[in-house]
C-alpha cells in the first residue's frame, strides 16, 4: 500500500512533465541541471570545511605548546602556501617579523639569531596589519563559492514561478481563444504549469538546509582563525615588544 501511494506522486509529476510544452520542459531539466551542481559543490564544500576545521584545530594546539613563535617557521621555511588558513597568517606574519629584523640590520638566518631580539612600535603595528590582512584573506577564500550555493537555490525558485507564471498565462490565452472553459481541457496545462515551482521547490528546500549547514562550520573555522590571530599577536607583543 504504501507503495502504490509513494507511486501515486511521481506518477502525476512524470505526467505533468511530459505534457508539458518546451518551455516547462526546458525550465525543469535546467532545475535538475542545477541542483546536481549545488549539491555536487556543497559537499565538496563541506568535506574541505571539514578537513580545514581538523587541520586548524590541530595547529592551534601545536602552537600554542611551542615556545617560540618563530619556531614554526625556520623548521618549514619550504611551506609557502597551505590549504590550512591558520598556517597562512602564520606564515605571512613570521615573514613581515623577520623582514623587519633584517630592516634592522641583523639579517637573522636561525631561529637562535631572532631570541631576544626587539621591533619598534612601528615594525609591531606593520606585522599586525600583515597578520589581519592574511586573516581577512583565508576569511574570504573559507567562504568562497557560498554566494553561488545561494544564489543557485534563490534562483530555483524563481525559475519555477517563472515557468509556472507563463504556463498560466499560455492556459489563459488558450481559453480566450476558445471562448468557452473546460476544466478537462485546462487542467493538464495548469499542472504543468505548476510543476516547474514544485521541482523549484523540491531543489530549494535541501539545498538551503545545507546551505545554512555548511554556515555554521565557516563561523566555526572563523572563530578558531580569529582566536589563533589574537593568540598569534599576542606572542608577538610578549617577545619582540621593546616594551615588554
Amino acid at each position: 500500500m504504501s507503495e502504490i501511494l509513494f507511486s501515486l506522486p511521481l506518477a502525476s509529476i512524470w505526467e505533468a512533465f511530459t505534457t508539458s510544452d518546451g518551455f516547462g520542459k526546458g525550465i525543469v531539466v535546467i532545475q535538475l541541471a542545477m541542483s546536481v551542481g549545488i549539491w555536487s559543490l556543497m559537499i565538496g564544500k563541506w568535506l574541505d570545511l571539514r578537513d580545514k576545521i581538523k587541520e586548524s584545530e590541530r595547529f592551534r594546539k601545536f602552537f600554542t605548546g611551542t615556545d617560540m613563535l618563530l619556531g614554526y617557521y625556520y623548521s618549514n621555511q619550504r611551506v609557502q602556501v597551505s590549504k590550512n588558513p591558520l598556517i597562512n597568517v602564520y606564515i605571512a606574519s613570521s615573514k613581515r617579523i623577520v623582514r623587519e629584523l633584517n630592516n634592522l640590520g641583523l639579517d637573522v638566518r636561525t631561529l637562535a639569531e631572532t631570541r631576544g631580539q626587539k621591533l619598534s612600535k612601528g615594525a609591531i603595528t606593520l606585522v599586525k596589519g600583515a597578520a589581519e590582512e592574511e586573516l581577512s584573506v583565508q576569511s574570504l577564500l573559507v567562504e568562497k563559492y557560498m554566494g553561488v550555493l545561494g544564489a543557485g537555490a534563490s534562483l530555483a525558485t524563481l525559475l519555477g514561478l517563472l515557468g509556472t507564471v507563463v504556463g498560466v498565462l499560455f492556459a489563459f490565452q488558450s481559453m480566450g481563444a476558445k471562448g468557452s472553459v473546460n476544466l478537462s481541457e485546462i487542467a493538464p496545462g495548469l499542472s504543468s504549469a505548476m510543476l516547474t515551482t514544485v521541482v523549484g521547490l523540491v531543489v530549494a528546500i535541501p539545498s538551503i538546509f545545507g546551505y545554512n549547514i555548511l554556515v555554521g562550520s565557516i563561523r566555526q573555522v572563523n572563530i578558531i582563525l580569529d582566536g589563533f590571530t589574537d593568540e598569534l599577536l599576542g606572542r608577538l607583543l610578549s617577545e619582540f615588544d621593546d616594551d615588554e
